[in-house]
């Protein structure tokens, strides 16, 4: 072989193994760059935090009109998008504020159907029932005091009227659906409900008796204090009763079946939830992977169609945080069908006033993110929109931090949600009671 030939392929074997080496290298950072812990404790990546979020993801305002300019930014996170939370500490006036301008930008860039709610379903059959008869008194009743919590605010009352406001400027088949997920909380309105939807018609013999206990048991809960042992009892009797004799309670009950068993089936969940009452960590695990059943419940026997909801800030987080999962978790597992297709906005609150409830007084609320406090050049505008999904090469690693131990996590806050809302010197929402 030729001198020539030899150095030929000798150049061609030393550029093989440089381009093998180099794909390796490639590869290895991309895979690095995936697991941002990893990536944090290489170095591979360094970015510092401030530069980070002043080149282009911090976006401030200081009323409602100029954030609603800037949301701009979150149309690219939208594509592809079939669920869309907005996450709040209840009982502060800037959420519902948000609430029902998310609302109608995301009813505009994302026409999502569904408003998906933090409330029992039997909530969003009257709230439903209001938005199409336009008849206030549902409200007022559904709002009557029984079982008030920081979410039953006269802000969030006012979303309810406002919702009807924007279903007026739409088509029928665009109007905004409410769709409660929640264990029932209310035990006399779960009845009322299960009472309100009864056909008209005579129920079949064999189970004639337990329509009869469905009505009988609402006049108990109205009139008894041991109403939460009679409901949850009477609620088992009739699941039993379900399951018997299925073919004449789908005789009976046609497409609300469902719906009547569901809440029969919450009445259940609500009462062992609350077991854990004392225990808000083991309450809340218990609530979420119910939420989560009563949802996949409901997605399958709706029409198609996107969802946006406002929720407590925990239940709208995508990750396992330590050992809970969440509402959020669920949604975004592999096993579900919305992987990939939920996008989670967070508010945090600086110098606000939190609404007391059950006798408590108002109080000052604080809840920022470690991540803020360390840019330097902080903005003292009304609302700061943080983004954390930028370029994957464009970014620190910014762990993410139990809430409720301070623990930093060994994850990136971009796996729990997307965006942080800062809100800055608002108020307390005000209670209905």
């Amino acid at each position: 072989m030729e001198v020539k030939t030899i150095k030929k392929y000798f150049v061609i074997f030393v550029l093989f193994i440089f381009v093998s080496v180099l794909n390796i290298s490639c590869t290895n950072e991309v895979l690095v760059s995936d697991d941002h812990t990893e990536t944090n404790k290489l170095n591979v990546i360094k970015k510092d935090i401030n530069e980070y979020f002043d080149n282009a993801n911090m976006f401030t305002s200081d009323d409602i009109q100029s954030l609603i300019n800037i949301l701009e930014i979150l149309d690219s996170d939208i594509y592809g998008k079939e669920i869309i939370f907005t996450a709040e500490s209840h009982g502060i006036k800037d959420n519902q504020i948000l609430e029902i301008e998310f609302i109608k930008y995301f009813k505009k860039k994302n026409d999502f159907k569904y408003l998906l709610c933090e409330i029992p379903y039997s909530d969003s059959h009257y709230i439903n029932k209001y938005l199409e008869t336009e008849d206030e008194t549902i409200l007022n009743d559904l709002y009557s005091g029984v079982n008030l919590t920081d979410y039953s605010s006269k802000e969030q009352y006012n979303v309810w009227i406002q919702i009807n406001e924007l279903n007026k400027t739409l088509s029928d088949n665009d109007k905004i659906k409410v769709i409660g997920v929640d264990i029932e909380s209310n035990i006399i309105n779960a009845y009322r409900f299960l009472v309100d939807i009864l056909p008209a018609k005579d129920a079949p013999e064999k189970i004639k008796p337990q329509i009869m206990l469905v009505k009988e048991t609402l006049d108990m809960v109205e009139t008894t204090f041991t109403k939460d042992y009679i409901a949850e009892k009477n609620a088992k009797l009739i699941l039993e009763d379900i399951e018997e004799n299925l073919d004449l309670y789908e005789e009976y009950f046609g497409e609300n079946l469902v719906y009547f068993e569901l809440v029969n089936q919450n009445i259940v969940n609500s009462k062992e939830a609350y077991k854990y009452n004392s225990n808000f960590i083991e309450f809340s695990k218990y609530r979420d992977k119910m939420i989560y059943d009563n949802f996949l419940v409901l997605d399958e026997v709706l029409p198609k169609g996107k969802y946006y909801g406002q929720w407590g800030y925990s239940h709208a987080l995508q990750s396992i945080e330590g050992d809970k999962l969440w509402f959020g978790t669920y949604l975004n597992s592999n096993e579900s069908t919305y992987k990939g297709k939920v996008l989670s906005i967070v508010y945090n609150y600086e110098d606000c006033i939190k609404m007391g409830t059950g006798g408590r007084k108002d109080f000052e609320y604080n809840f920022i993110y470690p991540f803020i406090n360390e840019i330097t050049d902080k903005h003292t505008s009304k609302y700061t929109l943080y983004k954390l999904n930028g370029n994957e090469a464009d970014r620190p690693f910014i762990p993410m931090i139990d809430k409720f131990t301070g623990e930093e996590l060994d994850q990136d806050i971009n796996q729990f949600l997307q965006y942080v809302l800062l809100i800055r010197e608002s108020v307390a929402s005000e209670s209905l009671d």
